[in-house]
């Protein structure tokens, strides 16, 4: 009986954390355990990478460049960019610094009065209204993805200038033909999109997109479906900018129902009143 107890003594392994050495069989259990929990970890992490979404093909230059083309103050501040010979017209979304339109202010996008009391949006318009149309040079950086441009300006109205050239050959200021039509998508602000975040929509980006379209950056609607990977700038429907209207809906499955037309190559669609609803 003695002996019995002795075996069963013997070959209970006990650890105790002062020893230097762990018995055998608890290290054996604890490599093990340490082994597979490493392997959970790097599993799960890759899983949660696969889950995420792409980060998107956005880029933005570090450096400011010039660009020469036709000004269009509306619906939202535009350059109309000749793409050369048979390759039709680019259009280029203009805007401020941060999460700013060219024609924002208050708040982040600075002071809605000068120093000498003056209305800071008004005496952009004003200094910008003679160059409606006529051909300029902006200087800024771009912000690129899928074809379609945008350009944070270096200086706000001030880096806008006339060439004093003539306009070019092929370089439209009119819009296209219109027809109604009801779009399903996502509304989002292009400036994030185009390169300026990563990722620049879905919900993790919401909070930072209502920001960006209350501040005045145009909102766009991203095609899904049939439209997938259509840009259309959304405008009210005598073509007046919308941004307060649509803030309730970023990023969430809508319907956009409005007139669509062109302006150069981008598609803008003009929004009846009563023209954004929700879908599942």
């Amino acid at each position: 009986m003695a002996e019995a107890g002795a075996k069963v003594m013997r070959g209970d392994e006990f650890y105790v954390g002062y020893l230097a050495k762990a018995p055998a069989g608890v290290a054996r259990h604890v490599r093990r355990a340490v082994l597979g929990l490493a392997l959970l970890m790097v599993a799960g992490a890759v899983a949660v990478t696969i889950a995420q979404g792409p980060f998107g093909r956005g880029s933005w230059g570090n450096a400011p460049k010039k660009m020469t083309g036709v000004l269009k103050l509306a619906p939202y501040p535009l350059l109309l960019v000749g793409a050369g010979p048979g390759e039709g017209t680019r259009t280029v979304l203009l805007v401020n610094a941060g999460k700013c339109g060219l024609f924002s202010a208050g708040g982040y996008c600075g002071p809605v009065r000068d120093e000498s009391g003056k209305d800071v949006v008004v005496q952009r318009r004003a200094a910008l209204a003679p160059l409606d149309g006529r051909l300029v040079e902006v200087t800024g950086t771009v912000l690129e993805r899928d074809g379609r441009v945008m350009v944070e300006l270096s200086a706000a109205e001030a880096s806008i200038a006339a060439t004093g050239s003539d306009l070019p050959g092929g370089v439209p200021v009119d819009d296209g033909p219109a027809s109604s039509v009801a779009v399903r998508g996502r509304i989002i602000d292009p400036k994030c999109y185009l390169g300026a975040m990563k990722p620049g929509d879905g919900k993790v980006h919401r909070a930072c997109a209502i920001r960006c379209i209350a501040g005045g950056i145009p909102p766009v609607l991203l095609g899904e479906g049939g439209s997938a990977g259509r840009f259309y700038l959304l405008t009210g429907a005598q073509g007046e900018p919308l941004n307060d209207r649509v803030l309730g809906y970023v990023d969430d499955a809508v319907e956009v129902r409005g007139v669509l037309s062109t302006i150069g190559d981008m598609e803008v669609l003009a929004v009846a009143s009563d023209g954004v609803v929700r879908v599942r």
